[in-house]
């Protein structure tokens, strides 16, 4: 302020404003440098532990809140009542003696201003000494000295030691103080000195919590607002906290927060409730919430006690008026058990208020992210649990948004948490998954007052979910969130053109800070579990890459943390172990190489390049194009030290099996193959939709498909001369032990995933009738009907980059209609099958994605109507396809007389369809029917499996190739080409749309830097 012109003067109040902003930072370096040398006795003067810290000055003796301090007494301003409780707070006490250096925030200066009564003087400057401590045993001996000097006792000193009796950490707990936090950097208190030298003499042990209240009871002072919050928070048991809530509130306050009420809160309770302090507030809910997973016996629970959100809210049913005082069992000191309603209650009292603070809701969706309800009693199955909680939480991030709050990483948290048990599920069965999504339908029609949108399968919530993920994780961490631009460029509804909004990239750095909040490493762990339990292995790539960035800022945001670098390093081991899906089975347990044979253990799952005597110029050769490029990331981020080593790889494999046995977190990252249910490392195969049946209201999932779709990924070789091409995919269909039985259990389509360049996937149908040929059912065409209509709702904006439409059996692709099944129809039926088939294939068309037939055998009639509707077709040249509707007294009714003359012109068209011919692949390939050949040896036709194998993968290959571009520009250009009879009007229309995207600036990017562009759909 001196060097601003003219000068700034500084009095009182803003050297006490300046010392209240330095005593909530963080210490400096030199400040954590002083700390660390000071003794573990008291008074903790500084101790020289090592010949260099003899040699050390005394940089950090004086903090900043004490330099300011000293600038005001030069400025001729003396010490005040504030400022003895600041430099107390900042390490030095009024004696001159040495505290602890606590980070705290000030008092307001006016609570301590000149005609404050003595007793509240003395009493806010002792309380301040007790803060000011390290361990309980150092609170007692300045809570005893208070009492010996001091004849009133005081409100602020017993709160002061209660906190201490609270936040009492164990001898056990992690207190590495190398990169972590100090003493007093937060409430923690730490365990004594080990030593008995330095422990702190006391006259009388350290009383318990209880103890303490009851002897401050009988010197007649009772505690503040605050000081009740604090104790209503942390009670250790629901009874403990009711008695403190009968004891300290006034009997309103205690009628207001404790009654059940019939209806909403209203009248003389809701204007209590509204009145209430809002730290006691807050500290009701998360008591009441924290408690609502205790086990209530002799009570009965009903569904909507356990999920008062999404079923109904608590005020629309009728319940008895009681408060939680009526049953003498909860009173019982001790008894460890809860209430079914509290969490309900919880949720009434919020509703209520409707708080405008985080803190409020914050343990609202802690505990709907708990187990909830007795096991014993199964009122809602275990499974059903995880997606109830993602759609309440859900909903009460709306309720939150809707008062403008923002529910923080803690929130980011709780989401990545319950979408990681969801999907888990998911992955162990998918009949349990569809059907949580179908009950939470149910619950989404009796309840109009819900926001949530249902995912309709198990494959849309997965998609949603991450999306919604990543959407969150943008908008806590950047400062300009994508949406805010998309905003902006839609000003064009306005009048404005979209090509004046400024971009991203051309912002000035000083206008945004790189990031608003650095996340801390659980939420990283956590959303790497998400990620990676749905294995979106590309998003956990993305995730490393931005760390990287900001390495710096990470970890320094790690080390204000208890075990934060610790957290922060097995986040990076989590994101080797699921890039690489690493678990139990492919850990060999592995001995330790003898010292003397001079040989470095080499990891396990690479392949290893030529070894020199230096054993750190080994470098891994990857098979897999993301872990090497993971590889690089971490060993050029020299913070986070180098690549996570096979132990470390088996110490999360292990902690995570602990962790899914007691049900934390997700499912493991190292579930088997056949854990996932025939889940391949790069396939989601994902069932069909559940059939319910209405006759037991009960659901019949079919089994999974008969084959499993793999795909080995392209290797990449590290040396110089090697390149990456999609020459070296290579597709492999292998049969599982549900192929005899799938035809008879009515799976009609097999839908599986192939991971596209970049992001999403190519979605595989297998069509899977063989003993009918594949002819076109009801329930055949109700199942691509759903697939056809799921693709639809994604706008070409989902995860599905492109569509494979193929065969399961050797037999057919499509042999049409199923005439055996036509027979049975009615007239009225058969006009309703047609109508629902035109339209299918019309869908199908119009699809805004690249879609592809594969087809090596026999497709007629419907079936080639069916490979008409898709853009792109692959033929193999034992196929035949043909028209012959005619030579059954009836023609083409599915859109072969217009779709055909449409792609190969109206005489030849005219000649199939009135003659019914039937034409091979390669006739098919030379009239245009087809746009891919696939040469079919003899020898390969004899093998069952193997040409349609072989045109499937050429078909796959094709989608893939497509997926190497742009998912805009892709979309965009199936846009012009569709509507080229419009010609440049067409074609300037979709151009406009690709040429101020994200995608075109990394292309151009990736051509400057002459590397592979990664396109993410933006």
């Amino acid at each position: 302020m001196a060097a601003h012109t003219p000068v700034i003067p500084v009095n009182r109040s803003g050297y006490q404003a300046i010392m209240a902003v330095q005593l909530a930072h963080v210490k400096t370096p030199a400040e954590r440098i002083f700390a660390k040398q000071k003794a573990l006795s008291w008074p903790p003067w500084k101790e020289a532990r090592m010949g260099i810290d003899a040699e050390r000055g005394n940089e950090g003796m004086r903090s900043r809140t004490m330099q300011v301090l000293s600038q005001m007494i030069e400025a001729g301003y003396a010490l005040s009542s504030w400022d003895d409780v600041a430099a107390i707070l900042a390490g030095w006490d009024t004696d001159g003696t040495p505290t602890i250096q606590t980070r705290s925030l000030a008092r307001p200066q006016k609570s301590l201003e000149p005609g404050t009564k003595e007793s509240k003087v003395i009493s806010t400057i002792w309380a301040s000494r007790i803060r000011a401590t390290r361990t309980l045993r150092e609170a007692w001996a300045c809570f005893l000295s208070y009492e010996a000097r001091c004849a009133f006792p005081s409100e602020p000193v017993y709160h002061a030691m209660a906190r201490k009796l609270i936040y009492r950490m164990e001898e056990s707990d992690d207190i590495n103080t190398k990169n972590g936090p100090l003493p007093g950097d937060g409430f923690e208190v730490y365990p004594e000195p080990s030593s008995a030298r330095d422990v702190t003499y006391v006259p009388t042990e350290p009383p318990t919590l209880e103890e303490l209240l009851e002897r401050m009871i009988l010197q007649g002072v009772l505690p503040g607002v605050d000081f009740i919050a604090l104790l209503v928070r942390f009670s250790p048991d629901f009874s403990t906290g009711l008695r403190y809530i009968a004891a300290f509130l006034s009997p309103k306050q205690t009628k207001a927060v404790s009654t059940l009420y019939i209806g909403d809160l209203e009248g003389e309770n809701l204007a209590t409730l509204k009145a209430m302090k809002p730290s006691l507030f807050d500290s009701i809910i998360a008591f009441f919430c924290t408690n609502s997973q205790l086990p209530c016996p002799g009570h009965r629970f009903r569904k909507v006690d356990l999920f008062p959100i999404l079923m109904q809210r608590p005020s629309q049913l009728l319940v008895d008026t009681s408060t939680f005082f009526f049953d003498e069992d909860a009173l019982r000191k001790g008894n460890g058990n809860g209430h079914p309603q509290i969490l309900s209650h919880a949720v009434e009292l919020l509703l209520a208020r409707r708080p405008r603070r985080v803190t409020a809701w914050i343990p609202l969706l802690k505990a709907l992210a708990s187990p909830r309800g007795p096991s014993e009693e199964r009122l809602v199955k275990p499974h059903v649990h995880w997606y109830f909680a993602w759609y309440e939480v859900s909903e009460v991030i709306h309720w939150m948004q809707e008062l403008g709050l923002e529910p923080g990483m803690e929130g980011f948290i709780v989401l990545c948490q319950i979408f990681a048990q969801a999907v888990g599920v998911g992955i162990q069965s998918i009949g349990a998954a569809e059907e949580s999504l179908y009950l939470a339908h149910r619950m989404k029609r009796q309840n109009d007052k819900l926001h949530v949108n249902i995912a309709p399968d198990f494959e849309s919530f997965v998609y949603q979910g991450i999306r919604a993920l990543k959407s969150y994780f943008d908008r806590l961490v950047l400062p300009i969130h994508p949406v805010l631009v998309e905003n902006q460029s839609s000003s064009s509804d306005t009048g404005e053109s979209s090509k004046d909004s400024p971009e991203l990239p051309e912002l000035p750095e000083s206008i945004v800070p790189d990031m608003i909040q650095v996340p801390t490493p659980a939420a990283l762990h956590t959303f790497v579990r998400a990620l990676g339990t749905a294995e979106d292995h590309d998003g956990i790539l993305n995730l490393l890459e931005w760390m990287s960035r900001y390495a710096s800022e990470i970890a320094e945001a790690a080390d204000q943390k208890r075990g934060g670098r610790k957290m922060l390093r097995r986040t990076l081991t989590a994101m080797r172990v699921y890039l690489e899906d690493l678990n139990a089975l492919k850990m060999p347990v592995r001995e330790p190489e003898p010292a003397a044979s001079g040989k470095a253990t080499l990891d396990s799952y690479y392949h290893t390049g030529e070894q020199g005597d230096d054993i750190t110029e080994t470098r891994p050769i990857f098979t897999d194009g993301r872990v090497e490029e993971a590889y690089d990331i971490i060993e050029s981020t020299a913070v986070w030290g180098s690549w996570p080593s096979d132990d470390e790889v088996r110490a999360y494999v292990a902690r995570k099996v602990t962790d899914d046995n007691r049900g934390e977190c997700g499912p493991s990252p190292h579930t088997t193959s056949s854990d996932r249910l025939q889940l391949s490392n790069d396939i989601c195969v994902f069932q069909h939709p559940p059939k319910y049946n209405s006759s037991n209201n009960s659901y019949k999932m079919p089994p999974r498909g008969a084959i499993v779709f793999s795909i080995l990924r392209p290797t990449r070789s590290t040396s110089a001369s090697s390149s990456f091409s999609r020459a070296t995919t290579y597709f492999q269909i292998r049969p599982n032990s549900t192929a005899a039985t799938s035809e008879a259990t009515g799976s009609t389509i097999n839908v599986q995933q192939v991971p596209a360049p970049g992001s999403g996937y190519v979605r595989v149908l297998l069509l899977n009738r063989p003993k009918a040929r594949n002819a076109i059912s009801k329930e055949l065409l109700n199942a691509l009907r759903f697939q056809v209509d799921a693709i639809s709702a994604e706008q070409g904006n989902g995860p599905t980059r492109a569509l494979v439409l193929a065969s399961n059996a050797d037999s057919a692709f499509c042999a049409g209609a199923d005439l055996k099944e036509r027979k049975g129809m009615s007239k009225e039926e058969t006009n309703a099958f047609l109508a629902k088939l035109r339209g299918t294939l019309s869908r199908l068309e119009a699809l805004p994605i690249p879609t592809i037939s594969a087809i090596s055998s026999v497709a007629l009639g419907g079936g080639l109507e069916l490979a008409l509707s898709t853009q792109l077709r692959v033929f193999g040249s034992t196929s035949t396809v043909g028209l012959p509707e005619t030579r059954i007294a009836i023609i083409p009714g599915a859109g072969g007389t217009y779709r055909l003359p449409k792609l190969i012109g109206l005489s030849r068209a005219r000649d199939l369809i009135l003659t019914g011919r039937k034409v091979t692949g390669a006739e098919a390939y030379f009239l245009g029917i087809c746009d891919r050949l696939v040469e079919i040896t003899p020898e390969e036709e004899k093998q069952e499996g193997v040409a349609r194998n072989k045109v499937l993968h050429e078909g796959v290959k094709l989608a893939l190739d497509i997926c190497e571009g742009g998912p805009l520009a892709i979309k965009a250009a199936l846009q012009a080409v569709n509507q080229y009879e419009k010609g440049e009007e067409a074609e300037n229309a979709a151009y406009d749309t690709v040429v101020e995207t994200e995608d075109r600036l990394e292309a151009l990017l990736a051509f400057a830097e002459k590397r592979k562009p990664v396109y993410r759909g933006r």
